[in-house]
């Protein structure tokens, strides 16, 4: 039943969208716009009103009410309008005609495309991966259809983030077997490539050098091992592009541009609040568009234009960003909860949570570089020194090491060329700067880059919006090339993205096709829990003492059972002085635990006094493909006598 739920949704989700686009003239990217509003708002308010009591409850039914509700209240309003709606799309700047496709681009595109398939297959074999997934996007996504509301499900500060991608994920839960589900990031690895192939094009490059540019990108490990995991990074960063394709694309926008810019602004903060930047630079550009510099409008009038502007933007943001929002005041007295915002939050007097900011924040680069201005030459240098040089969370590589810094520098270059002729010839001002979509192009992706270059915790994959607003600078240097130039160049960018591809697809395949030694794996030797999960009664409730990535595995087959996360150790018991850990009866009593699952090689497990743990199964080695585990796991039953506290735990000779 759920999966015909799932499929009528996204079916009236669609058909909204197309009569929408069609009564107001609306560009692709508006659509795209339209439909991912519709599509998250119902799971959005439904699950925080639930949350805060409101009587209502998140799932599948009552999503697919709402749109209802929506699309028939929107066709009401168009039946009810007066006078005819514009078609007029607001013109982007002209493009030259599209040339054939090079050998390079088509090069690449093959690539691409094997390297696709391959993907495909191999995330088929398999179940949803990558650690932000499982340890709390997945969980949170079972959670919160479960228990119909988004319920803050852990206090640690990851749980308490806006949630979009684990309602993406929990939508896909609740519409596709689990195998299937791990295609998911690769889905909207796509929308994402797909946005920035629209942000080119609204720059005015050539749709042969916007196709070049969007498959390139996808050899930037960071992009491409996000396409390969569940994670929130490119689904925020699909809706951002968006945006700025629309704000880009012309300098005059009509009011329902505006709002829809406002709405994706929104709802890729939803997947990753740091998206709150660039989304305050989209405002300022709006209002500034707005007021113009006509020389027959008065000043009041100016700021009238802007203010309208501003707040149609607002209006579109506030929809889709409202109910993290209104779910972070009401829970812990902050809207950007766990954020903590400089200045605002302490003039406001907003807690953040305490373990947002962590006091080696500042030394979290030294995992990449050796000082902080060896960033300036990391491109061409890759320094890693945790385990491997590439993943979801870094790596640039050659394309991105051959394209955006010497467009940055080239540009850079021209803009302080133009400067200078126009402190000499000011009449001439018109002919020294670049086009205007170039030009915020730069402004965006150098204020985002060099203010994670200002902040402490710079983390790479932080700088992925950025990234995307600089690569239109490179394919404009590309197209003002002598042709054979030109070509050379492509080839260099396309060979240098084949490569990047190459390592990509070969680190996730050695992680990924030692699971079919023995063919299909299932989900316990997937992820490598005893079986004994998979069989516990219904209502079971399991305690994981091993660590937060492997909440998810934790649910067991069918995802049946239910979890604590070892985060909430501090709630369930304290640490003694001597290293032991003591958990407290009546907490696990409280919380309905009846299982217990630990790692010995991490911790002994020892049974006495009030709390009593009968091991149910208890595993060495991964008994699919004869592998030993580098820490013995045991899944122990709970019974708990009396209220009283007993130590239970204590470090093991290794630990």
């Amino acid at each position: 039943m759920q999966p015909l739920l799932a499929a009528a949704l996204l079916l009236l989700v669609a058909l909204a969208t197309h009569r929408f686009g069609r009564q107001f003239g609306l560009a692709v990217e508006e659509r795209a716009i339209v439909f991912g509003s519709l599509f998250f708002l119902p799971m959005q308010w439904l699950g925080v009103a639930a949350a805060l009591g409101g009587g209502v409850s998140l799932s599948l039914p009552a999503a697919l009410a709402t749109v209802l509700g929506l699309f028939a209240l929107g066709e009401f309003a168009a039946s009810r309008a007066t006078g005819a709606v514009s078609l007029a799309y607001p013109a982007r700047a002209a493009r030259m005609a599209s040339e054939p496709r090079s050998a390079p681009l088509r090069l690449l595109q093959c690539g691409t495309v094997v390297a696709s398939l391959i993907a495909v297959a191999a995330l088929m074999i398999g179940f949803p991966r990558g650690f932000e997934g499982v340890a709390y996007h997945l969980p949170i996504s079972v959670n919160s259809f479960r228990d119909g509301g988004l319920y803050i499900w852990d206090t640690a500060q990851m749980h308490t983030l806006p949630a979009n991608q684990s309602l993406v994920t929990g939508f896909a839960l609740q519409a596709l077997p689990e195998r299937l589900v791990s295609l998911l990031p690769w889905v909207i690895g796509l929308f994402a490539f797909w946005g920035l192939h629209r942000l080119c094009l609204a720059c005015g490059l050539m749709p042969q050098t916007a196709g070049l540019l969007a498959l390139g990108s996808a050899s930037i490990p960071m992009f491409g091992f996000n396409a390969l995991e569940i994670g929130a990074d490119l689904g925020g960063l699909a809706f951002l592009l968006l945006a700025a394709a629309l704000l880009i694309g012309s300098p005059h926008h009509r009011r329902l541009t505006v709002l829809l810019i406002g709405a994706a602004c929104g709802l890729a903060y939803g997947f990753k609040p740091l998206h709150l930047i660039p989304s305050a630079l989209f405002a300022v550009v709006l209002c500034a568009d707005a007021a113009g510099v006509d020389v027959g409008v008065s000043p009041w009038r100016r700021a009238a234009r802007a203010l309208g502007a501003g707040g149609m933007f607002t209006i579109g943001f506030a929809l889709t960003v409202g109910p993290w929002w209104l779910r972070g005041y009401w829970m812990f007295d902050n809207p950007f909860y766990p954020i903590h915002l400089p200045i605002l939050s302490d003039l406001m007097h907003w807690p953040a949570s305490p373990d947002f900011w962590k006091e080696h924040s500042a030394d979290t680069q030294y995992e990449w570089v050796r000082s902080s201005l060896e960033w300036l030459v990391y491109p061409w240098v890759e320094w890693h020194f945790i385990e491997q040089n590439f993943k979801a969370h870094a790596g640039l590589g050659t394309f991105f090491a051959a394209t955006i810094p010497p467009a940055w520098l080239a540009f850079s270059g021209a803009l302080l060329a133009g400067a200078i002729a126009w402190c000499r010839r000011r009449s001439q001002v018109g002919t020294c700067w670049p086009a205007r979509p170039l030009l915020l192009c730069y402004a965006l992706g150098s204020f985002v880059l060099g203010l994670w270059f200002v902040l402490e915790d710079r983390q790479p994959r932080y700088t992925l919006a950025g990234i995307a607003f600089l690569l239109p600078l490179f394919g404009a240097f590309l197209e003002r090339m002598p042709a054979k130039t030109r070509r050379r160049v492509e080839w260099l960018v396309s060979v240098s993205a084949l490569g990047m591809l190459g390592v990509i697809m070969t680190l996730f395949l050695s992680k990924q096709l030692p699971h079919l030694s023995k063919g299909i794996p299932s989900r316990a030797d997937y992820y490598e829990y005893p079986y004994a999960l998979d069989r516990l009664p219904p209502g079971s409730t399991v305690l994981n003492l091993v660590g937060r990535n492997v909440n998810y595995m934790l649910y067991g087959e069918g995802l049946r059972n239910r979890v604590w996360s070892s985060t909430l150790l501090p709630y369930l018991g304290r640490l003694r002085e001597d290293g032991s850990l003591s958990l407290l009866p009546e907490a696990l009593r409280s919380r309905g635990v009846t299982h217990v699952y630990v790692s010995d090689g991490e911790r002994r497990l020892l049974s006495g006094g009030c709390l009593n743990f009968e091991p149910v199964e208890i595993m060495s080695r991964n008994r699919y493909n004869g592998r030993p585990l580098p820490a013995s796991r045991g899944v122990y039953r709970v019974t708990i006598a009396c209220a009283v506290e007993t130590q239970v735990l204590r470090p093991g000779p290794d630990a």
